[in-house]
Protein backbone atom coordinates (compact mmCIF):
# COMPACT_ATOMS: atom_id res chain seq x y z
CA UNK A 1 0.00 0.00 0.00
CA UNK A 2 1.49 3.25 -0.98
CA UNK A 3 0.52 6.93 -0.67
CA UNK A 4 -2.76 7.88 -1.96
CA UNK A 5 -3.51 4.63 -3.56
CA UNK A 6 -2.70 3.13 0.18
CA UNK A 7 -5.19 5.62 1.61
CA UNK A 8 -7.89 4.66 -1.20
CA UNK A 9 -7.64 1.51 -0.56
CA UNK A 10 -7.82 1.64 3.07
CA UNK A 11 -10.51 4.18 2.67
CA UNK A 12 -12.73 1.64 0.30
CA UNK A 13 -12.00 -1.50 2.99
CA UNK A 14 -13.33 0.86 5.87
CA UNK A 15 -16.15 1.04 3.85
CA UNK A 16 -16.91 -2.17 2.89
CA UNK A 17 -15.70 -4.37 5.84
CA UNK A 18 -15.62 -3.54 9.65
CA UNK A 19 -13.00 -5.19 11.97
CA UNK A 20 -13.42 -6.44 15.69
CA UNK A 21 -10.51 -6.70 18.15
CA UNK A 22 -10.22 -10.38 19.91
CA UNK A 23 -13.50 -9.10 22.56
CA UNK A 24 -15.22 -8.55 19.45
CA UNK A 25 -15.27 -4.52 20.36
CA UNK A 26 -15.13 -2.62 16.72
CA UNK A 27 -11.78 -1.27 15.98
CA UNK A 28 -11.34 2.44 14.92
CA UNK A 29 -9.54 2.54 11.46
CA UNK A 30 -6.52 4.40 13.19
CA UNK A 31 -6.09 1.04 15.28
CA UNK A 32 -5.80 -1.23 12.39
CA UNK A 33 -2.41 -3.05 11.67
CA UNK A 34 -2.29 -1.53 8.11
CA UNK A 35 -2.93 1.86 9.05
CA UNK A 36 -0.51 2.03 11.90
CA UNK A 37 2.04 0.72 10.03
CA UNK A 38 1.61 2.94 6.88
CA UNK A 39 0.92 6.15 9.36
CA UNK A 40 2.76 5.08 12.33
CA UNK A 41 5.66 2.92 11.19
CA UNK A 42 4.12 0.56 13.35
CA UNK A 43 5.07 -3.22 13.22
CA UNK A 44 2.72 -5.51 13.86
CA UNK A 45 2.83 -9.44 13.86
CA UNK A 46 0.24 -11.96 14.26
CA UNK A 47 -3.10 -9.33 15.97
CA UNK A 48 -5.93 -11.50 15.82
CA UNK A 49 -9.20 -9.37 14.87
CA UNK A 50 -12.47 -10.56 13.10
CA UNK A 51 -13.79 -9.16 9.84
CA UNK A 52 -17.14 -8.98 9.41
CA UNK A 53 -18.40 -10.36 6.34
CA UNK A 54 -21.40 -8.67 4.09
CA UNK A 55 -23.50 -11.26 5.01
CA UNK A 56 -23.14 -10.72 8.64
CA UNK A 57 -20.86 -13.41 9.68
CA UNK A 58 -17.64 -13.35 10.58
CA UNK A 59 -14.25 -14.29 10.19
CA UNK A 60 -10.92 -14.91 12.43
CA UNK A 61 -8.06 -13.24 10.83
CA UNK A 62 -3.94 -13.10 12.34
CA UNK A 63 -2.80 -10.33 10.84
CA UNK A 64 0.46 -8.89 10.10
CA UNK A 65 1.85 -5.18 8.86
CA UNK A 66 5.02 -3.90 8.93
CA UNK A 67 6.47 -0.81 6.88
CA UNK A 68 8.46 -0.55 4.25
CA UNK A 69 10.37 2.33 2.44
CA UNK A 70 11.49 1.00 -1.62
CA UNK A 71 13.57 4.09 -1.91
CA UNK A 72 15.22 7.10 0.26
CA UNK A 73 12.77 9.52 -1.61
CA UNK A 74 9.71 7.19 -2.06
CA UNK A 75 5.95 7.20 0.13
CA UNK A 76 5.55 5.59 2.77
CA UNK A 77 4.23 1.97 2.15
CA UNK A 78 3.51 -1.00 4.02
CA UNK A 79 3.23 -5.07 3.33
CA UNK A 80 0.38 -6.80 5.06
CA UNK A 81 -0.56 -10.59 5.67
CA UNK A 82 -3.64 -11.78 6.26
CA UNK A 83 -4.03 -15.28 7.86
CA UNK A 84 -7.23 -16.82 7.81
CA UNK A 85 -7.53 -18.38 11.77
CA UNK A 86 -11.30 -19.00 11.88
CA UNK A 87 -11.27 -22.89 11.98
CA UNK A 88 -8.36 -22.68 15.05
CA UNK A 89 -10.51 -20.22 16.96
CA UNK A 90 -13.73 -22.47 16.39
CA UNK A 91 -11.62 -25.45 17.90
CA UNK A 92 -9.97 -23.04 20.55
CA UNK A 93 -14.17 -21.88 21.48
CA UNK A 94 -15.14 -25.13 21.69
CA UNK A 95 -12.18 -26.49 23.85
CA UNK A 96 -12.61 -23.70 26.40
CA UNK A 97 -16.68 -24.71 25.85
CA UNK A 98 -16.13 -28.16 27.07
CA UNK A 99 -13.66 -26.54 29.87
CA UNK A 100 -15.95 -24.49 31.40
CA UNK A 101 -18.74 -27.40 31.55
CA UNK A 102 -16.34 -29.53 33.23
CA UNK A 103 -15.39 -26.58 35.44
CA UNK A 104 -19.40 -26.28 36.62
CA UNK A 105 -19.64 -29.87 37.22
CA UNK A 106 -16.65 -29.99 38.98
CA UNK A 107 -17.64 -26.69 41.43
CA UNK A 108 -20.92 -27.96 41.36
CA UNK A 109 -19.66 -31.50 43.41
CA UNK A 110 -17.45 -29.06 45.43
CA UNK A 111 -20.69 -27.07 46.61
CA UNK A 112 -22.73 -30.34 47.39
CA UNK A 113 -19.79 -31.93 49.26
CA UNK A 114 -18.68 -28.71 51.23
CA UNK A 115 -23.05 -28.25 52.20
CA UNK A 116 -22.63 -31.68 53.43
CA UNK A 117 -19.64 -31.49 55.56
CA UNK A 118 -20.52 -28.42 56.86
CA UNK A 119 -24.29 -28.37 57.27
CA UNK A 120 -24.07 -32.79 58.57
CA UNK A 121 -21.08 -33.28 60.34
CA UNK A 122 -20.19 -29.85 61.50
CA UNK A 123 -23.90 -30.24 62.89
CA UNK A 124 -22.80 -33.87 64.64
CA UNK A 125 -19.72 -32.57 65.86
CA UNK A 126 -21.42 -29.74 67.47
CA UNK A 127 -23.74 -31.60 69.45
CA UNK A 128 -20.90 -34.12 70.47
CA UNK A 129 -18.75 -31.49 71.60
CA UNK A 130 -22.33 -29.83 73.86
CA UNK A 131 -22.63 -34.02 74.98
CA UNK A 132 -19.23 -34.17 76.05
CA UNK A 133 -19.24 -30.62 78.04
CA UNK A 134 -22.28 -31.92 79.64
CA UNK A 135 -20.45 -35.12 80.71
CA UNK A 136 -17.60 -32.81 82.35
CA UNK A 137 -19.73 -30.77 84.60
CA UNK A 138 -21.24 -33.41 86.23
CA UNK A 139 -17.99 -35.96 86.51
CA UNK A 140 -17.36 -36.52 89.89
CA UNK A 141 -14.06 -38.29 88.74
CA UNK A 142 -10.89 -35.62 88.57
CA UNK A 143 -9.42 -38.38 85.78
CA UNK A 144 -12.52 -38.98 84.20
CA UNK A 145 -12.78 -35.09 83.79
CA UNK A 146 -9.70 -34.36 82.35
CA UNK A 147 -10.07 -37.80 79.96
CA UNK A 148 -13.66 -36.05 78.56
CA UNK A 149 -11.95 -32.43 78.09
CA UNK A 150 -9.46 -34.51 76.08
CA UNK A 151 -12.17 -36.20 74.21
CA UNK A 152 -13.57 -32.34 73.70
CA UNK A 153 -10.26 -30.98 72.57
CA UNK A 154 -9.79 -33.71 70.10
CA UNK A 155 -13.52 -33.09 68.77
CA UNK A 156 -13.24 -29.40 68.56
CA UNK A 157 -10.26 -29.96 66.37
CA UNK A 158 -11.93 -32.09 64.05
CA UNK A 159 -14.63 -29.43 63.88
CA UNK A 160 -12.44 -27.33 62.87
CA UNK A 161 -10.96 -29.33 60.20
CA UNK A 162 -13.79 -30.11 58.64
CA UNK A 163 -14.65 -26.22 58.55
CA UNK A 164 -11.47 -25.74 56.67
CA UNK A 165 -11.60 -28.28 53.99
CA UNK A 166 -15.65 -27.36 53.35
CA UNK A 167 -13.90 -24.08 52.78
CA UNK A 168 -11.41 -25.22 50.24
CA UNK A 169 -13.54 -27.58 48.43
CA UNK A 170 -16.30 -24.40 48.26
CA UNK A 171 -16.20 -21.40 50.10
CA UNK A 172 -19.80 -21.22 51.18
CA UNK A 173 -19.33 -17.22 52.06
CA UNK A 174 -18.99 -16.97 48.38
CA UNK A 175 -22.52 -18.49 47.57
CA UNK A 176 -23.95 -16.69 50.70
CA UNK A 177 -22.16 -13.10 50.92
CA UNK A 178 -20.25 -12.48 47.38
CA UNK A 179 -17.21 -12.16 46.14
CA UNK A 180 -15.83 -9.50 48.16
CA UNK A 181 -16.37 -11.12 51.70
CA UNK A 182 -15.46 -14.24 49.99
CA UNK A 183 -11.76 -12.22 48.75
CA UNK A 184 -11.75 -10.72 52.31
CA UNK A 185 -11.65 -13.55 54.21
CA UNK A 186 -9.33 -15.64 51.94
CA UNK A 187 -6.81 -12.74 51.91
CA UNK A 188 -7.05 -11.69 55.59
CA UNK A 189 -7.12 -15.53 56.44
CA UNK A 190 -3.68 -16.13 54.54
CA UNK A 191 -2.41 -12.86 56.49
CA UNK A 192 -3.09 -14.27 59.86
CA UNK A 193 -1.61 -17.91 58.91
CA UNK A 194 1.56 -16.18 57.51
CA UNK A 195 1.88 -13.69 60.51
CA UNK A 196 2.46 -11.07 57.48
CA UNK A 197 0.44 -7.81 56.88
CA UNK A 198 -2.04 -7.52 54.06
CA UNK A 199 -3.24 -4.43 52.02
CA UNK A 200 -6.89 -4.60 50.33
CA UNK A 201 -7.99 -2.13 48.55
CA UNK A 202 -10.84 -3.79 46.61
CA UNK A 203 -13.32 -1.69 44.27
CA UNK A 204 -16.44 -2.99 41.96
CA UNK A 205 -16.45 -6.44 43.56
CA UNK A 206 -20.17 -5.33 44.42
CA UNK A 207 -21.26 -4.95 40.81
CA UNK A 208 -22.96 -7.96 38.60
CA UNK A 209 -20.49 -10.40 37.92
CA UNK A 210 -21.29 -13.96 36.69
CA UNK A 211 -20.86 -16.65 38.91
CA UNK A 212 -18.52 -18.61 36.51
CA UNK A 213 -16.47 -15.84 36.61
CA UNK A 214 -16.58 -14.98 40.59
CA UNK A 215 -15.44 -18.70 40.84
CA UNK A 216 -12.41 -18.45 38.77
CA UNK A 217 -11.66 -15.56 39.84
CA UNK A 218 -11.55 -16.97 43.43
CA UNK A 219 -9.59 -19.66 42.51
CA UNK A 220 -7.28 -17.73 40.73
CA UNK A 221 -6.85 -15.73 43.98
CA UNK A 222 -6.43 -18.74 46.22
CA UNK A 223 -3.56 -20.27 43.88
CA UNK A 224 -1.71 -16.84 43.98
CA UNK A 225 -1.82 -16.35 47.72
CA UNK A 226 -0.51 -20.52 47.82
CA UNK A 227 2.31 -19.35 45.61
CA UNK A 228 2.95 -16.93 48.44
CA UNK A 229 2.61 -18.91 50.79
CA UNK A 230 5.04 -21.27 49.48
CA UNK A 231 8.12 -19.85 47.77
CA UNK A 232 7.75 -15.98 48.13
CA UNK A 233 9.27 -15.37 51.51
CA UNK A 234 6.88 -12.13 52.03
CA UNK A 235 6.48 -9.63 54.15
CA UNK A 236 3.53 -8.34 53.28
CA UNK A 237 1.24 -8.69 50.16
CA UNK A 238 -1.83 -6.63 48.42
CA UNK A 239 -5.10 -6.97 46.79
CA UNK A 240 -6.53 -4.60 44.59
CA UNK A 241 -9.45 -4.73 42.30
CA UNK A 242 -10.83 -2.31 40.15
CA UNK A 243 -14.04 -2.39 37.56
CA UNK A 244 -13.49 -0.50 34.51
CA UNK A 245 -16.42 -0.31 31.98
CA UNK A 246 -17.22 -4.39 31.40
CA UNK A 247 -13.76 -6.20 32.66
CA UNK A 248 -13.25 -6.73 36.04
CA UNK A 249 -9.23 -5.75 36.69
CA UNK A 250 -7.16 -7.28 39.92
CA UNK A 251 -3.69 -7.14 41.08
CA UNK A 252 -1.85 -9.30 43.32
CA UNK A 253 1.69 -8.03 44.73
CA UNK A 254 4.18 -9.59 47.17
CA UNK A 255 7.43 -8.21 48.33
CA UNK A 256 8.85 -11.92 48.54
CA UNK A 257 11.57 -12.80 46.72
CA UNK A 258 10.64 -13.21 43.27
CA UNK A 259 11.78 -15.38 39.82
CA UNK A 260 12.40 -15.80 37.02
CA UNK A 261 8.73 -16.82 34.80
CA UNK A 262 10.52 -17.87 31.96
CA UNK A 263 12.95 -19.89 33.68
CA UNK A 264 13.02 -23.54 33.26
CA UNK A 265 14.06 -24.34 36.80
CA UNK A 266 11.07 -23.11 38.22
CA UNK A 267 9.42 -25.86 40.23
CA UNK A 268 7.09 -28.18 38.45
CA UNK A 269 4.00 -27.21 40.93
CA UNK A 270 4.38 -23.91 40.26
CA UNK A 271 4.33 -23.98 36.43
CA UNK A 272 1.37 -26.19 37.05
CA UNK A 273 -0.32 -23.57 39.00
CA UNK A 274 0.45 -20.97 36.55
CA UNK A 275 -0.81 -23.25 33.90
CA UNK A 276 -4.10 -24.01 35.61
CA UNK A 277 -4.67 -20.38 36.62
CA UNK A 278 -4.24 -19.31 33.14
CA UNK A 279 -7.18 -21.94 31.84
CA UNK A 280 -9.73 -20.72 34.41
CA UNK A 281 -9.57 -17.60 33.34
CA UNK A 282 -9.30 -18.46 30.19
CA UNK A 283 -12.85 -20.59 30.44
CA UNK A 284 -14.46 -17.52 30.97
CA UNK A 285 -12.78 -14.95 28.57
CA UNK A 286 -10.53 -13.67 31.40
CA UNK A 287 -6.68 -12.75 31.00
CA UNK A 288 -3.73 -13.54 33.16
CA UNK A 289 -0.48 -12.08 33.53
CA UNK A 290 2.67 -12.25 35.74
CA UNK A 291 5.22 -9.84 36.48
CA UNK A 292 8.23 -11.41 38.79
CA UNK A 293 12.16 -10.47 39.20
CA UNK A 294 14.52 -12.15 41.45
CA UNK A 295 14.75 -10.17 44.91
CA UNK A 296 12.30 -8.33 43.86
CA UNK A 297 8.70 -9.98 44.34
CA UNK A 298 6.13 -10.87 42.34
CA UNK A 299 2.37 -9.45 40.63
CA UNK A 300 -0.02 -11.03 39.12
CA UNK A 301 -2.47 -9.37 36.60
CA UNK A 302 -5.98 -10.74 36.14
CA UNK A 303 -8.57 -9.39 33.97
CA UNK A 304 -12.12 -10.71 33.96
CA UNK A 305 -14.67 -9.82 31.59
CA UNK A 306 -17.96 -8.90 33.95
CA UNK A 307 -21.46 -7.48 33.17
CA UNK A 308 -21.55 -3.81 32.28
CA UNK A 309 -23.46 -1.44 34.41
CA UNK A 310 -23.80 1.11 37.24
CA UNK A 311 -21.63 0.29 40.17
CA UNK A 312 -23.14 0.44 43.66
CA UNK A 313 -20.43 1.57 46.59
CA UNK A 314 -22.38 -0.15 49.38
CA UNK A 315 -20.49 0.17 52.86
CA UNK A 316 -17.27 -2.33 52.47
CA UNK A 317 -17.02 -2.01 49.15
CA UNK A 318 -13.57 -0.39 49.67
CA UNK A 319 -11.31 -1.80 52.02
CA UNK A 320 -8.43 0.27 52.19
CA UNK A 321 -6.46 -1.47 55.79
CA UNK A 322 -3.37 -2.73 56.43
CA UNK A 323 -3.94 -5.90 58.41
CA UNK A 324 -1.38 -7.47 60.55
CA UNK A 325 -1.76 -11.26 60.36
Amino acid sequence: LKGAAGDLAIEQAHRRVKLFNRRGQPMARTDWPSSRALYDGHTSRDVELQIQMVDGGRLWMAVSAAPIKPDPDGPPAAVVAFSNITARKRAEAEREGLMQRLVDVQEAERLHFARELHDELGQELTALLIGLKALETTASDGARAERIRELRDIANRMNGQVHHMAGNLRPLILEDLGLLSAIEELALGWGAKLGIDVDLLLDGLDGPIAPQASIALYRVLQEALTNVARHAEASRFSITARRAGGTLRVAVEDDGKGFDPGENGTGRARRNGLIGMRERLAAVGGEFTIESRQGHGTTVYISVPVAEGRETHDVGAKVPALHRG
